[in-house]
């Protein structure tokens, strides 16, 4: 029940976000909500896609790479999986499109 709240929770917020974004193009609202999503998603055991969010959250703005190193902190203490594909992927490809363009 808890984690499906937090996803909710993300996914209103993330809406939010978008309308705020789309009115002011402000991008720390973008880099919150990906990691807000990162965050619910590894709870919910969906690893690569918050590797996913997580290099996008990153390729928006580079701070987050603070918090994902601290993350990664966190998960080798725990012992938990990360998802490096997801991430690894997703950041492959978003090189690659700002190479392109």
């Amino acid at each position: 029940m808890r984690l499906s709240l937090a996803v909710a929770a993300g996914a209103v917020v993330l809406a939010l976000v978008t309308t705020a974004c789309a009115l002011a193009w402000h991008d720390d609202a973008w880099v919150g909500a990906l990691i807000l999503v990162a965050l619910a998603l590894s709870q919910s055991r969906r690893l690569q896609a918050a590797g996913a969010m997580w290099a996008l959250a990153i390729a928006v703005k580079w701070v987050p790479i603070i918090f994902l190193s601290l993350r990664a902190v966190e998960a080798r203490a725990t012992g938990r999986r990360t998802g490096h594909k997801g991430f690894a992927i997703t950041a492959a490809a978003v090189v690659a499109l700002a190479g392109v363009l």
